[in-house]
């Protein structure tokens, strides 16, 4: 299997403590920044940047799955949802065949957005088993990938994939970290497209931000609170020997009253 990546080690993203509105305005100046240097994005530029991770670790590529539904007869989408989103995801793709694979590796396998993901395929799969042949609504799943560090302009389009399968990123890996998806060369594509920021996708990654930001500060202050309870015993149990090795160095509150 030959991969068509043609990646470089992962760019780090410098953050710096800001409100949603001001960090997605920092992202898209550096964003700028990197496209000048760039000159003509390509494939391999949108690849590389679906690793990209910010000073804390955290990707900077959003991915969404739709499912629309077209009219067959106007050949127009009748109505579309979203379906999932995540900002923990790695896109890849691989070759092989004559056939695109779009391999979706998980930050954290024991996160929901695993299970939600492959719950949309799994629910897909079943449908389209019921689903009578002459139907003249026909559902589609689409997967949209968007790195917010080429300015949320540039990212890949995967339409209807012809197989899905959850596997571990590697053979001595017992627990499962990626989706992969098989799709036709031409359900596979990469494209500059104005309408991946529109205000709701700004909305929906500033949401994540957010969340991200909050989990973060959760954990942090459930740090500091373990920390300050664990010094405090420290300190409870230093008195304690103190008061075993030198017990007359301790007096009760009603003896302390008869000395005064």
């Amino acid at each position: 299997m030959n991969t068509i990546e043609n990646q470089t080690e992962e760019t780090v993203i410098v953050q710096e403590t800001l409100p949603e509105q001001d960090l997605m305005e920092s992202l898209m100046e550096q964003a700028q920044k990197r496209l000048e240097a760039i000159g003509s994005v390509g494939m391999e530029h949108i690849l590389e940047a679906f690793r990209d991770r910010d000073e804390k670790g955290r990707r900077m590529t959003s991915v969404e799955i739709r499912e629309d539904h077209w009219d067959v007869g106007e050949g127009g989408i009748l109505f579309g949802r979203q379906k999932a989103f995540s900002m923990a995801i790695e896109v890849q793709l691989e070759k092989s065949g004559g056939y695109t694979m779009v391999i979706l590796q998980f930050d954290d396998p024991a996160s929901s957005d695993m299970e939600r993901f492959w719950t949309v395929f799994t629910d897909y799969g079943k449908s389209e088993v019921k689903r009578e042949g002459f139907d003249l609504e026909v559902p589609v799943i689409t997967l949209t990938a968007v790195p917010l560090t080429l300015g949320g302009s540039y990212g890949m389009v995967a339409t209807d994939p012809i197989y899905y399968t959850l596997q571990p990123s590697c053979p001595s890996e017992t627990v499962c970290s990626q989706i992969r998806l098989l799709y036709l060369p031409e359900s596979v594509i990469f494209l500059k497209d104005g309408s991946f920021r529109t205000e709701e996708a700004i909305a929906q990654v500033k949401s994540e931000l957010a969340g991200k930001r909050l989990a973060e500060e959760a954990w942090y202050k459930k740090e500091m609170e373990k920390e300050a309870f664990k010094k405090r015993r420290e300190q409870e149990a230093a008195q304690y020997l103190e008061g075993r090795r030198n017990p007359h160095s301790f007096r009760s509150s009603k003896q302390i009253g008869h000395g005064e």
